[in-house]
């Protein structure tokens, strides 16, 4: 631990990703205040009277603190009010509390270690106390957004249309007339040949006919 830097390292040796680590130490943050009161806590006096200083930050007369914290953490829970909770779920805390403060993952991921972010998801638990906070933070989204935007906003009363005549102009309207064509008719006898009336568009002004 550098005090200097503010910053805490975790060799590799002690990692369980077998990568090294680092933690800076915000100035002035809780953190901060507990290093500084373990740091105060560093002279150990022995029965001779004289005085060490120990090499841990956590320690018990400046020996490490071993497995049997176990009994005195049980203990501690239940007076606490807090009976069951394992050490571990502290992991669990801090990567809930990282993401939820608004922590990037790839930034949280440095603080706890995890490589995966797969591995990272299984702590970073979703309950229903997060899902209602979500509703509720959606729903104030929407009425900001709605007020904002109320100018713009208009009845869905569909407008009733009006049909529009189109008015054509005196030579087009002549030509669009319906104009009688003379048909040969199925005569096959002698006499006059019978003819039949189809109706015929000649088109606008000017058309080629086909030939």
């Amino acid at each position: 631990m550098d005090r200097t830097r503010g910053l805490i390292t975790l060799k590799i040796e002690h990692s369980k990703t077998k990568e090294p680590r680092t933690l800076p130490i915000p100035a002035g943050s809780a953190l901060a205040s507990l290093i500084e009161a373990r740091w105060q806590a560093r002279t150990i006096t022995q029965p001779d009277g004289t005085t060490q200083l120990a090499t841990l930050v956590f320690h018990r007369d400046g020996k490490p603190i071993h497995r049997d914290f176990r009994r005195a953490w049980r203990t501690a829970c239940i007076a606490a009010g807090v009976p069951g909770l394992h050490f571990h779920d502290f992991r669990r805390s801090a990567v809930r509390n990282l993401t939820r403060s608004g922590v990037p993952e790839t930034v949280a991921m440095k603080f706890t270690g995890h490589r995966s972010r797969a591995i990272f998801n299984r702590y970073n638990i979703t309950d229903e106390a997060d899902q209602r906070q979500a509703l509720t933070a959606v729903e104030a989204y929407m009425r900001r957004d709605l007020a904002e935007s109320s100018s713009n906003v208009v009845p869905l009363t569909p407008k009733k249309k009006t049909a529009s005549r189109v008015t054509l102009p005196p030579s087009r309207a002549l030509l669009n007339k319906q104009a009688p064509v003379t048909a040969p008719s199925p005569h096959t006898g002698p006499g006059p040949r019978l003819t039949t009336q189809t109706p015929h568009n000649f088109g606008e002004p000017g058309d080629t006919p086909a030939a």
